[in-house]
């Protein structure tokens, strides 16, 4: 008979010749429950990527899924944004605005690469200049907007991308230096900066107080926008309800997407109401066929509410345990773990290759984990565990990764 993973290669358009290739038959929590054979006895895998960002309150969030179905039974999509009043939609973009600061609005779209097109769309029609800076690793979506932000060219090549009014500046040398060496005319038709305050895709890399703090300065000087991309870093993955709020700015922007909807497809752009009066001239100059809909408001809206005290006192908890096992192994394990990087949950292993990230990724299937290497940075593993993960069950993922790093040590040794 034909099997699901034959099935799954012939109907389903693949984004390597290699997929992952893990059959999912449930998935509750940190966990996913399958095999890769799609047959015989289903295991637990405990998932160090929680759904690429996704999943911050875990797989199948209870409170977010009574939301959904509740939302559902009443309506789902009518014609969503901007013209029909709908409460859940209202009530989310109040309490992102409330998170957000006095005078704020909410734009829906329905990914965190639409919401920084929308952004860069924003920029440009607001300031009527083209040019936009961007940060050395960034990677802001895979959109022909966002594709012109994104500094690893290996994603742009072949598809005609025009980053011609880019230049990407590094976080980690002199800004002013950086900005001296910018051609006259580039700076002069200069809209707008993005910035990940903890690059994702980047390594997980968080940004030094002292460029961010200079970064924000020059442009508040200069007239020029800021726009903080909180696609990964939102909804209190770094210890705070923004990454924003760690580094005390607000930007003139800010995008959200993975884990506001549930785990429904979900962006959006927060900004002042003076900006998006810009989308008004001329009117409908830009819109979304699902952005705000009500089923991923109702959900996201749940998610936003579970974001308290007591959650972030837990990323602080498993942040702490979590960087202290990686100093021990970066000492233990020499030939594989050099480091970590990131803030609160948005957590990074960091290794000595890109041998060893890939030995390490293959061995850990082996005890049942699930883990990622990060695009822009191939020595660099992905562990940004659901928010709510308990600490008993983050001490035994942790047993069985060490275990998979024992394996990648006597191998490379």
């Amino acid at each position: 008979p034909v099997t699901i993973q034959q099935e799954f290669r012939n109907y389903v358009a693949q984004t390597s010749p290699a997929p992952y290739g893990l059959v999912v038959e449930k998935a509750e929590g940190p966990h996913l429950f399958g095999s890769f054979s799609g047959v015989g006895e289903s295991r637990a895998f405990f998932d160090f990527t929680s759904g690429i960002g996704v999943n911050s309150l875990g797989a199948r969030n209870h409170k977010a899924t009574f939301a959904l179905v509740e939302q559902a039974l009443d309506y789902g999509h009518t014609t969503v944004y901007g013209e029909h009043v709908q409460k859940a939609q209202v009530e989310y973009a109040k309490a992102l605005v409330e998170k957000w600061g006095e005078g704020g609005q909410v734009f829906f779209q329905n990914s965190g690469s639409e919401a920084n097109d929308l952004a860069l769309k924003m920029v440009r029609k607001i300031t009527g200049k083209k040019n936009v800076l961007a940060l050395t690793k960034a990677f802001h979506g895979r959109g022909y907007g966002p594709m012109q932000l994104t500094w690893n060219s290996l994603y742009r090549e072949g598809f005609g991308v025009d980053d011609s009014c880019t230049r990407w500046i590094d976080p980690f040398e002199p800004l002013f230096t950086q900005i001296e060496e910018l051609e006259s005319d580039f700076l002069e038709n200069l809209g707008g900066v993005f910035v990940e305050l903890v690059q994702g895709e980047g390594g997980c890399r968080a940004l030094p107080q002292e460029f961010v703090d200079e970064l924000f300065n020059w442009c508040h000087k200069n007239n020029i926008m800021t726009v903080v991309d909180e696609v990964q870093t939102g909804f209190g993955r770094t210890g705070k309800f923004f990454a924003q709020d760690t580094y005390g700015v607000r930007a003139s922007i800010t995008t959200i997407g993975k884990a506001g909807g549930g785990g429904l497809p979900f962006g959006a752009v927060i900004s002042s109401r003076r900006n998006f009066e810009k989308l008004q001239t001329p009117a409908l100059s830009h819109l979304t066929t699902f952005g705000g809909n009500p089923i991923v408001c109702a959900a996201g809206l749940e998610i936003l509410k579970q974001v308290t005290p007591k959650l972030l006192k837990n990323v602080e908890e498993c942040s702490r345990f979590m960087t202290a096992q990686y100093r021990i192994w970066a000492e233990k394990y020499p030939n594989v773990v050099e480091g970590y990087n990131g803030r609160g949950l948005m957590l990074a292993l960091r290794l000595k290759s890109k041998e060893a990230a890939w030995e390490l990724f293959e061995t850990a299937r082996e005890e049942n984990l699930i883990l990622a290497i990060k695009l822009n940075n191939p020595t660099v593993v992905r562990t940004t565990i659901p928010l709510n993960t308990p600490l008993d069950d983050l001490k035994s993922a942790f047993k069985s990764l060490e275990a998979a790093i024992a394996v990648v040590e006597k191998e490379l040794s």
